[in-house]
């Protein structure tokens, strides 16, 4: 999809995050939250339910890729947020006026949840983002 003309002037940035750390980060939220359903699964049997787009069964939105989600069409620039402090820095309006950016709610990860069978399936489920937004393929080792 093509900007509209009449917000071609606007800077619109969205962050993404490695779909590993993603998933992983999701799971981990909804294992406390959601007691009665995720709460009784592993992180294999989340990873089973993404791939195969069932969330939906269970009260939960999918956690596509975040190519699919049509909030982004319109987006100028993307930030990931591995990176976040230093690409915030380079986005054009930030050029002349920077403005601190803080950094809230980060969470460590540990690639002890996944297996070479576990992120071979979060890969191909999510390939797209990590072609898009540049993500290594082995990255869930680091």
């Amino acid at each position: 999809m093509d900007v509209p003309a009449e917000c071609r002037d606007y800077f619109i940035f969205a962050t993404v995050r490695n779909p590993y750390w993603r998933l992983l980060s999701h799971y981990r939220h909804r294992h406390k939250h959601y007691s009665d359903t995720v709460g009784t699964w592993t992180f294999s049997d989340y990873v089973q339910v993404a791939v195969e787009r069932r969330f939906s069964q269970f009260g939960l939105n999918n956690d596509e890729p975040c190519v699919l989600y049509p909030r982004h069409y319109y987006v100028t620039h993307f930030l990931r947020v591995e990176d976040l402090e230093t690409e915030w820095f380079r986005l054009p309006f930030l050029e002349d006026n920077p403005i601190a950016l803080p950094i809230l709610n980060q969470s460590q990860h540990q690639c002890g949840e996944y297996t070479v069978e576990l992120a071979d399936l979060v890969y191909e489920f999510y390939k797209e983002d990590f072609v898009r937004f540049d993500y290594e393929r082995e990255s869930w080792r680091a």
